[in-house]
């Protein structure tokens, strides 16, 4: 018997159906009291009866909740219809999926707002990964774009849709069905989307042990699709795109978009290595796109000219403007040697992709490295490094460009 058409659920009046999939229906609803927006998900009915299912599907709200990050959406309530189809109560998100934005702009989006959007998926993700929670399904139609004047750009990239998430065992404890049960089910062999899949999940068809580096390969996947308008994988057979996965290196990003920063192709290419031990954290892409996003734009961008003196001012005027012009020209001549107050780094290195790290540890870029710091006194010593290389140390001046190639070599048998 079919289900009578949904109008109201526990407090809540429906709206409209915003979204439909595998599956369950996504619905707009508003509280009869309170009047608060809310977006509630319900199970199909036909999968109402499947335990692991329904298992996965109520851990949704725990991954998603555990977090408690901003780029993460929040689940309100879990609770089931009379008739026992379980649905949940989460935060209403006005805008947009990243994939409909990829579909208006169908040749890539602008590099500035990838590189926002990215290190804003990455930091959410990052939280989650701290929890011990692995999303696992990350693309496109699983993240929201919404207004957000808080942060830079005006926008905000959510995280959505944990449904088939790993939740380390400590944290699912909570729930009636346990976790080992959940991964081992056949339908976990099912799980993913195969043209963000990593290759270990190709490999075993979802039985093989994921962890935070499978999240980091979709994101890399995510980054290129934004960045040139379509993924670095696709065939006609879904079978195919898996292979591709395991065996075939992504095209250069260059290929299809020629302006693409080199350090950001560098950080993508890292991402999408074959194994997992190759790629980066997900702390440390975050930390990369935000060195990049600090240097996307022209460090002089924000100086600009006094407008144009009116016809009706005065000679006094336009004489104490002409003065200023000067004395602000000569200033910025004294400080900068005439360069604009910059110097210009650059490093690269055989083989490409190395790690630059400076002296508290921290990971400020990969080569081919470009930086261009305000000039001052002093120097930086940074080390470049890459697994199964011995570190080569390169010296940074604030008074001066530098460019190095620094040619890695081999750690020796013994010290690998």
């Amino acid at each position: 018997m079919a289900r009578r058409k949904l109008t109201k659920i526990g407090n809540y009046r429906l709206v409209r159906e915003i979204g439909r999939g595998g599956m369950g229906t996504v619905y707009e609803a508003e509280h009869e009291r309170v009047k608060n927006r809310v977006a509630i998900k319900v199970l199909h009915p036909e999968y109402a009866k499947d335990p692991q299912i329904v298992a996965r599907f109520r851990q949704e709200p725990m991954a998603a909740n555990l977090t408690r990050h901003p780029g993460i959406t929040h689940v309100f309530e879990s609770d089931v219809l009379t008739d026992g189809t379980p649905y949940l109560v989460m935060e209403f998100l006005d805008g947009q999926s990243l994939r409909q934005r990829l579909r208006k702009a169908r040749g890539g989006l602008p590099e500035l707002q990838v590189i926002r959007f990215a290190r804003q998926i990455a930091d959410a993700l990052a939280a989650a990964h701290s929890k011990k929670i692995i999303h696992r399904d990350i693309k496109p139609e699983n993240i929201m774009l919404v207004r957000d004047d808080a942060v830079t750009g005006g926008e905000r990239a959510k995280v959505l849709d944990f449904g088939i998430a790993v939740v380390a065992e400590d944290a699912s404890l909570s729930i009636s069905q346990s976790n080992t049960q959940i991964k081992t089910s056949p339908f976990a062999s099912l799980l993913g989307t195969a043209i963000y899949m990593a290759p270990e999940q190709c490999l075993e068809s979802g039985r093989a042990v994921v962890d935070e580096k499978t999240d980091v390969y979709g994101l890399g996947i995510l980054l290129y699709e934004s960045l040139c308008g379509q993924a670095p994988f696709v065939a006609p057979e879904m079978v195919s795109v898996m292979h591709k996965h395991i065996s075939e290196p992504p095209p250069p990003l260059t290929l299809l978009r020629a302006d693409v920063r080199p350090d950001l192709e560098a950080l993508v290419l890292r991402m999408l290595a074959k194994s997992g031990s190759e790629r980066p954290t997900m702390r440390e892409v975050s930390t990369q796109l935000q060195a990049i996003e600090l240097t996307e734009s022209d460090p002089s961008a924000g100086m600009s000219m006094p407008p144009a003196a009116s016809t009706s001012r005065s000679p006094l005027w336009a004489g104490l403007m002409l003065l200023a012009m000067l004395l602000l020209g000569g200033t910025l001549y004294y400080l900068g040697r005439g360069q604009g107050g910059t110097v210009s780094w650059r490093i690269d290195s055989t083989p490409p992709g190395a790690e630059i790290v400076n002296t508290a540890g921290d990971v400020i870029g990969t080569t081919p490295y470009r930086h261009v710091p305000k000039r001052d006194l002093g120097k930086l010593a940074v080390i470049v490094r890459l697994p199964g290389y011995l570190p080569e140390t390169v010296t940074l001046d604030y008074e001066h460009d530098t460019q190095q190639l620094v040619t890695l070599r081999q750690k020796p048998p013994s010290a690998q």
